[in-house]
């Protein structure tokens, strides 16, 4: 049992109740009367809810007062979809539902919520009374009305929205032209061509009115002009528009725009001079932006893209801003030789963005490939020897009139053979690459024109790599228990590719105490591949019962070993 306060509904034929304390929703068997499934409800306390049921589904709808509908699927555990309606606390009721759309009467602002089911999304929220009326909201034969049981109010409400409002009778003369009438809603018109203006004139009266529209056929975000006008011998001196998409406004004429490509429902509510008032009606068609995109070939070649095979089809038409990118195919011994209109250049593909009608041409002629001169290199200069470690090799070359891009190939001489040592291609006129080892080397470069032909290239600059200087780098010698008159420690320091600093640190020959003696030389220099030094000198000076040690010594290297030759003092 449900506790108190809860409903009950039907949803695709069966019984359902809803307990709003229990937060859950229960489905009975039509025919033995037992539950089928609960489902839980999101529902916060001091919600209140209007619920109703689908008739074409398992499908319960709850519209809570903190202005959110939730769609439960009554064959799951809950509800998945919740789509917000306004924004504060709301008054609402039942939930009404046909051709795909539910309809959510708000007592509390005098609007209908227009729900695709489909989306599911809020289509629209048109207002049909004013606030805080509790007017009635039915379905009949698909089409669904509101009422004011309290006033002449009434109408139907499109599919898409719009209003349509009939008087349902004279407040000023409320019997009159009632006869035995139901107090329902009227039967809505028979369908009509899309802009046939309607009109309804006021009971008792011969005079009506009708809509007149600046335009049949307009695009989102157009401005139209809408007119009311006297059918009969009076002219209406004032009007009331209802938009169909919750806009409105005053005037026997005005100016409206649809943000969103559909069909509105627009009503005018007029009035005449001895006060009497008339409605009238009209469907409105209102499409998506379009923008036309027209494309002329001249020359043997064609232009392809999205809805365009030029020559034949040249032409298409899209949503406005879309994007459309269009290939340039020109003949077998043609090319394209540029783009006009929109477009520019000689690059084979265009993008157009499609923000109004654009044109864009076409020209192809016969292929005359421009073969480009070859570049002047700028550095290394041929013959250059680089001691750089690691070998970074930064090339440079003068720009070419004409070119986009750049070839460079370098190559290195192993053993007498040439391989590639970089081949890369660049928009700059330099680069860098890296050299693999202390051998002969090689650089050019072609320019390539825009079209992809590559140029003449230029002749080949030379260069090499001396970099065994800094296979010197370091201590050579440490020994730390030296005898009598031999090397304790050598010590390189590079300072330049070509040269460093040398020194040789050892013990006085002949001297009991061990004393360490520095010698010191000049600039160490590459010959020959060998590291060669000036004589090297000992201590100046005198030692007590010693005399100075000379020496001169012939430095190489050969697997970093030191090879020292004596001289005698």
């Amino acid at each position: 049992m449900a506790h108190p306060g809860g409903q009950l509904v039907l949803a695709d034929g069966a019984p359902v109740v809803v307990d709003l304390t229990a937060r859950t929703a229960t489905v009975f068997d039509p025919g033995s009367g037992s539950p089928r499934t609960t489902i839980g409800l999101d529902l916060r306390p001091g919600d209140t809810v209007a619920v109703s049921g689908s008739a074409h589904g398992a499908r319960l709808y709850l519209a809570a007062s903190r202005g959110t509908l939730a769609i439960c699927d009554l064959t799951s555990t809950g509800c998945a979809t919740a789509l917000p309606l306004g924004t504060g606390t709301h008054d609402f009721g039942p939930p009404v539902e046909t051709g795909g759309r539910l309809f959510v009467p708000d007592y509390t602002t005098g609007q209908v919520w227009v729900v695709d089911l489909t989306g599911p999304r809020v289509l629209a929220s048109p207002r049909v009374l004013g606030p805080r009326t509790p007017f009635q909201l039915l379905t009949r034969d698909g089409v669904v009305f509101f009422n004011d049981p309290d006033s002449e109010h009434a109408g139907v409400v499109t599919l898409d929205g719009g209003i349509r409002p009939v008087a349902k009778y004279d407040p000023r003369d409320p019997g009159k032209g009632l006869g035995d009438r139901p107090t329902t809603p009227p039967t809505p018109p028979q369908p009509q061509t899309p802009h046939t203006p309607s009109g309804t004139p006021t009971p008792g009266g011969t005079d009506g009115v009708q809509i007149v529209t600046s335009t049949t056929t307009p695009v989102t975000g157009q401005d139209v002009v809408l007119k009311v006008v006297g059918t009969g011998a009076l002219a209406p001196v004032a009007a009331q528009w209802s938009f169909g998409d919750g806009h409105t406004a005053p005037g026997t004429s005005t100016t409206h725009h649809w943000d969103a490509a559909q069909t509105y429902q627009v009503s005018v509510q007029a009035r005449f001079p001895d006060g009497r008032t008339a409605t009238a009606w009209v469907r409105i068609q209102v499409a998506g932006k379009q923008a036309r995109l027209t494309v002329t070939v001249s020359g043997a070649g064609t232009v392809t893209g999205t809805g365009v095979n030029c020559p034949p089809s040249c032409g298409t038409t899209t949503a406005a801003g879309q994007s459309v990118t269009l290939t340039a195919v020109p003949t077998a011994g043609f090319a394209l030789t540029g783009w006009g209109g929109a477009c520019a250049g000689t690059v084979r593909t265009c993008t157009v963005t499609m923000t109004g009608d654009v044109t864009v041409s076409a020209a192809f002629g016969p292929y005359n490939p421009v073969v480009l001169p070859a570049p002047v290199l700028l550095g290394p200069a041929d013959g250059t020897v680089l001691f750089d470690l690691p070998r970074d090799t930064a090339v440079r070359w003068q720009a070419v009139a004409g070119a986009t891009r750049y070839r460079m190939q370098a190559e290195i001489n192993q053993n007498g053979t040439w391989g590639t040592a970089a081949d890369t291609t660049v928009g700059a006129t330099g680069t860098t690459f890296r050299f693999g080892g202390d051998k002969p080397g090689r650089w050019r470069v072609t320019a390539i024109a825009p079209d992809g032909t590559p140029g003449i290239p230029s002749g080949w600059a030379t260069f090499s790599y001396d970099t065994r200087i800094q296979a010197f780098a370091g201590t050579w010698v440490t020994t730390t228990s030296p005898g009598l008159g031999s090397l304790r420690q050598v010590t390189f320091q590079p300072t330049s590719p070509t040269s460093g600093n040398l020194q040789v640190t050892g013990t006085c020959e002949g001297d009991p105490g061990l004393f360490a003696c520095t010698w010191s030389t000049g600039t160490a220099t590459l010959s020959g591949g060998n590291l060669v030094t000036a004589p090297l000198i000992g201590p100046s000076g005198h030692y007590t019962q010693h005399k100075p040690v000379y020496r001169t010594y012939q430095i190489s290297v050969s697997g970093q070993m030191l090879v020292q030759a004596f001289t005698s003092p």
